[in-house]
């Protein structure tokens, strides 16, 4: 109360002061329709923390004709200017700031920046007594030692004389491979890094006699070691041993702490596994050839005979929707086929399909009777259910496992169908299995459009309390409170595709949430919830609960894939493309397995980039079980509920 009182005090001086002369300091703004309080904090040169600091309850939402009250006296920016895209003149201009968003963590700041995170830590004291915070202005590079610059067309590159400008993110290790040396040498060479190493500075970087020659390939990659994770640990993950690990990281003998990144050899983060609850199969070197068809519709044929469309229209037509779907995904999987050869499955075939697919119509049957699949281990596609259970027909002689990758409803089950994505009804299985474990009263609410929701959900968990609407079609406190329990953890179901519900009920729980045990649960993060109008601290505060297919992967196994794939697409990838490195490479490894695809699928569960893979027979179908339960974080993250 004292805190509203003193902004109040502030906001009558300076309203007061205004008349009698300018204040530099302050200014009012006055919010238009459709701002935000990210959009106003650039406008000024201030931050989001800036804002809420004098107007809490900005922290709640924004509303049009607003008046905020603006502090501009850390940035000095004069209030006619801030429509201009002035500098901040406190920072030196040498240096590159950075606004931190909402998902934002030093990890992917570190990578994003090609810097370290200590270089975070050192250049920004601010996250060391804070946290990282969305909205903190941060410096994210600082130059070199002026006296060691040296020109952009010879920077990161060895010098003509056999030097070398060590770089935030060098090691000594890192260094030594790169010009075929041992550190001792480095050091013998270098004899100012034996206690040091400092950014920045020219090093020798060749022996008498020897010239420098630089790997084109780095023999190691980083990782960032998560929370609670150990040296015994890290060493299983990676099957690389513990003094190994110490002798590629130095920095480790002073602690091993949450947050640092460290060196792993390549050749361990490119080893994906097999697990189950009783066997950990790591993937071998096979010397058996066996044979991969993917099928996919990239309607080639069909493309090349428009006369009327250029193949850029041709994509961007209704037709063209399921080619743009079939090529992300196969550039997914040429990823995961080129990484299963390296891992050596070099006697893998794998043979691409092309068909054509129209609204109503297709050429599978004719496609499949062309070519032989009488060798063949397993088929990968195609993309729709119909044209999935389609092909299981037709190839039903050869008793090959064919495999769904992105129907989201259960098909029919046929014995040689393997439906990879989880559906509906199994992703309401594990919440449900989730509740149960944890004791919880559960609760729902459904609006008048979600009806036929709501019966399905009550078919399969009948024991569901309904939390009832008003006529009107609104929710109330008193109608919540009565169905919940003091004594046990309420999760409470949200189903609407209103945003007004959502602002209403997230309002409503929010108050609640002092006096009783709550948290919010959606069935999907569908369009409605990221209405800009509600406060991501709701879903946070009542962390905010989903299933979900995929995850949330900041390994840097991940990262490398990403890498890769921008570099040969331009483009970073997308849930397809991931789900075509997923599924392909998930598939190539059941088929290696010692009894065979089909074989592995009984009580095995494969984990790669974002999915999960543990089928489970129902009925006489194959489907895969493989889910995660998501939640928001405090951090404004969404983890993996532990």
């Amino acid at each position: 109360m004292n805190q509203i009182k003193k902004i109040f005090l502030l906001i009558v001086l300076v309203s007061f002061s205004s008349f009698a002369q300018p204040n530099k300091d302050y200014v009012k703004h006055t919010v238009l329709a459709g701002e935000t309080v990210t959009q106003i904090a650039k406008k000024y040169k201030v931050t989001p923390y800036d804002i809420f600091k004098l107007n809490p309850e900005a922290k709640n939402g924004i509303n049009e004709n607003q008046v905020l009250l603006i502090s501009l006296q850390k940035y000095k920016v004069d209030p006619k200017d801030s429509k201009k895209d002035s500098q901040v003149i406190d920072e030196p201009k040498r240096l590159e700031s950075y606004i931190v968003q909402a998902k934002d963590t030093k990890y992917s700041l570190a990578k994003k920046f090609n810097i370290t995170i200590d270089d975070l830590d050192n250049w920004n004291k601010v996250i060391v007594r804070d946290g990282l915070q969305e909205g903190q202005v941060l410096i994210v590079k600082k130059p070199l030692d002026p006296k060691f610059v040296i020109p952009s067309t010879v920077k990161d590159s060895i010098l003509d004389y056999g030097k070398y400008i060590i770089q935030p993110e060098d090691t000594k290790y890192g260094i030594a491979k790169k010009f075929e040396l041992t550190i001792e040498e480095l050091e013998e060479l270098n004899p100012e890094i034996k206690d040091s190493f400092p950014v920045g500075i020219a090093i020798a970087v060749t022996k008498k006699g020897k010239r420098a020659i630089s790997k084109e390939k780095s023999d190691y990659e980083q990782y960032e070691i998560k929370p609670k994770e150990t040296l015994y640990g890290i060493s299983k993950k990676f099957n690389v041993s513990q003094m190994e690990i110490l002798k590629l990281n130095p920095i480790l003998s002073e602690g091993f702490k949450e947050g640092l990144i460290i060196n792993i050899p390549s050749d361990t983060l490119k080893t994906l596994e097999l697990t189950s609850d009783k066997t950990k199969l790591i993937a071998k070197k096979s010397d058996v050839e066996k044979t991969l068809v993917l099928l996919l519709p990239f309607n080639i044929p069909m493309m090349e005979s428009d006369s009327i469309r250029s193949k850029s229209e041709f994509l961007n037509s209704k037709h063209g929707q399921l080619t743009n779907i079939a090529l992300d995904y196969y550039a997914g999987a040429l990823i995961a086929i080129d990484s299963a050869k390296r891992m050596g499955y070099t006697n893998l075939k794998v043979k691409v399909i092309d068909f054509e697919s129209k609204k109503a119509s297709n050429n599978l049957n004719s496609i499949i009777q062309k070519n032989d699949f009488s060798k063949v281990h397993a088929v990968v596609g195609p993309l729709i259910n119909s044209q999935v259970e389609q092909t299981a027909i037709a190839l039903e002689k050869y008793n090959i496992p064919i495999i769904s990758p992105l129907s989201v409803t259960n098909g029919r089950p046929y014995p040689n169908i393997y439906y990879a994505r989880p559906s509906d009804e199994l992703m309401r299985e594990v919440l449900f299995n989730h509740f149960k474990k944890n004791n919880g009263n559960v609760l729902a609410i459904f609006s008048n459009k979600k009806q036929d929701n709501k019966e399905t959900v009550l078919a399969q968990f009948p024991d569901l309390k309904i939390i009832p609407l008003t006529e009107k079609g609104a929710v109330t406190s008193e109608n919540i409170t009565s169905l919940l329990d003091p004594n046990r953890k309420n999760f409470i179901i949200l189903d609407t595709e209103k945003t007004n519900i959502i602002l209403n009920t997230t309002s409503i729980l929010s108050k609640l949430k002092s006096k009783y045990d709550i948290q919010l649960v959606v069935f999907e993060i569908y369009d409605a919830l990221e209405f800009e109008e509600i406060p991501l601290k709701r879903y946070t505060d009542l962390k905010m609960m989903f299933p979900s297919v995929t995850r949330t992967n900041k390994s840097a196994y991940y990262e490398s894939f990403r890498e890769k794939f921008k570099k040969d697409n331009n483009v970073n990838p997308n849930f397809f493309a991931s789900r075509g490195f997923d599924v392909t490479f998930d598939t190539i490894l059941r088929m290696y397995e010692e009894n065979g695809f089909v074989n592995s699928t009984t009580g095995l569960t494969s984990e790669q980039l974002e999915s999960k893979f543990n089928y489970r027979k129902i009925e006489e179908g194959n489907y895969n079980t493989g889910i995660y339960l998501m939640h928001y974080t405090d951090e404004l993250t969404i983890e993996e509920v532990k």
